[in-house]
Formats: C-alpha cells, sequence, structure tokens
C-alpha cells in the first residue's frame, strides 16, 4: 500500500513537473514564434513587391509612349537594395561625396552570376557581404574609401530596355555632398549605414514612391518617399 502511495505520489510530482516546464516553454516559444512569423512576413512582403515593380516597369516600357508617366509603390526592408547594371557592366560604383572632413566614400556593388552575361540586369540584394578597404589613400584633399559590396542573397531579372534614375540620392542623405552613380545605379535602405559608412537615411522610408517616365530610348526613375497610411 505505501509503495502504491509513493508511486502516485512520484508520477503527481512528474505530471507537476512536466506541466510547468510545458508552460515555461510556452510563455517563452509563443512570442518567439510571434517575432519571427513577422520578420519573414515582412521579407515575403517586400520580395513579392520588389517581383511585382520589375513586372510593372516591363509592363510599362512595353506598352506606355514617349512622355506617359506612372507611379509605383516600392517597398524594402532594412539593408538591402535594389541594384541595375549597365549593358556589359561588371559592378556599379557609388561615390559619396561628404563634406567633412573632406571625405569620398565608395561603394562597389559587385554584378551577381545571377544576371545574363549581356544586356541590362535588375537585382535585388537581400543580404551582403561587404569588404571595406582600410588603406586611405589621398587626392588632392580628398580622401578616399573604398567598400566592395556581393550579394549574399539576390533575385536577378534581366531587362531588355535600359532604365535610368534622376538622381542618385534615393532618400534623404544627411551631411553629404552629393551622391552620384555610375555603370547604373542604386536604390537603398540604410544599407550604406550597415556597411559603417555613415550615409543615413530616414528610418520612415520603407515604402516610396517611384515615378515612371517614359523617354525615347529608356524608362527614368525618380524618387518621393511614399506617405506613412499607404497599404
Amino acid at each position: 500500500m505505501g509503495e502504491k502511495l509513493m508511486f502516485k505520489m512520484n508520477r503527481k510530482g512528474f505530471m507537476v513537473k512536466f506541466l510547468v516546464s510545458l508552460l515555461l516553454g510556452l510563455i517563452v516559444f509563443a512570442p518567439a514564434c510571434m517575432i519571427a512569423s513577422n520578420i519573414f512576413r515582412t521579407s515575403d512582403q517586400a520580395k513579392e513587391n520588389y517581383a511585382d515593380f520589375v513586372q510593372e516597369i516591363a509592363n510599362f516600357a512595353a506598352e506606355s509612349f514617349v512622355g506617359e508617366r506612372s507611379s509605383e509603390i516600392l517597398i524594402m526592408d532594412e539593408e538591402t537594395a535594389i541594384v541595375y547594371f549597365e549593358n556589359g557592366i561588371s559592378q556599379v560604383d557609388v561615390v559619396i561625396d561628404y563634406p567633412f572632413p573632406e571625405t569620398d566614400l565608395t561603394m562597389f556593388f559587385e554584378k551577381p552570376s545571377a544576371c545574363g552575361d549581356s544586356g541590362n540586369c535588375i537585382c535585388l540584394f537581400r543580404s551582403v557581404q561587404s569588404e571595406r578597404d582600410d588603406f586611405y589613400q589621398t587626392e588632392g584633399s580628398d580622401t578616399l574609401v573604398t567598400t566592395v559590396i556581393k550579394a549574399e542573397r539576390v533575385l536577378c531579372e534581366d531587362l531588355s530596355f535600359p532604365l535610368e534614375i534622376d538622381s542618385c540620392a534615393v532618400g534623404d542623405p544627411e551631411n553629404v555632398n552629393s551622391v552620384s552613380c555610375e555603370g547604373g545605379f542604386v536604390i537603398e535602405r540604410n544599407l550604406a549605414e550597415a556597411t559603417e559608412l555613415v550615409l543615413a537615411y530616414d528610418e520612415d522610408n520603407r515604402r516610396r514612391v517611384i515615378y515612371l517616365t517614359r523617354t525615347d530610348n529608356a524608362v527614368v526613375l525618380t524618387d518621393s518617399k511614399a506617405p506613412d497610411n499607404l497599404d
């Protein structure tokens, strides 16, 4: 009788410990799942928006007349970039001229292998690897610092038509004299900041409006931040 009572007490104690452990696990695991779900939902939204954005540009290039304008919503995650490579170009150079201390910073965006060997190509750099050159060269009064940016996760589309952008300084750069691009252009969201290049953009520009204009030989993109209440 005593052994049976002891067995029941041990089993009851085991069940209590099991239920407590299960409850604690749910308390920790459930919020983690919610956070992870929100992260992946956001990334999926930006990924799907990029695909729609490129398709709308292609449709606009094929169906619009010279002088026609349109607009598209572009959604971008933190530390990502949309990079356009001109035909025959292996990298896009972004040169940032700072007023102090007379420093020029250059980012080299390498063309991913996902692009075709010829033609124009547009890519979404979803995650990147950056290699900063800490060797400082001086030309005149300027100090030059370079960083090579390679895509680790990327989506690319070859384009049969050229794109242009009216200004490479997309967003709201702070403490910057000018931003120029060569070999294509870059639309980025806090990617330069993540590579420790100190190029600052507003935190509220996850959504922005991109205006499209048809010219004789290209589609020109113009940036304008979207209102916060856009869905």
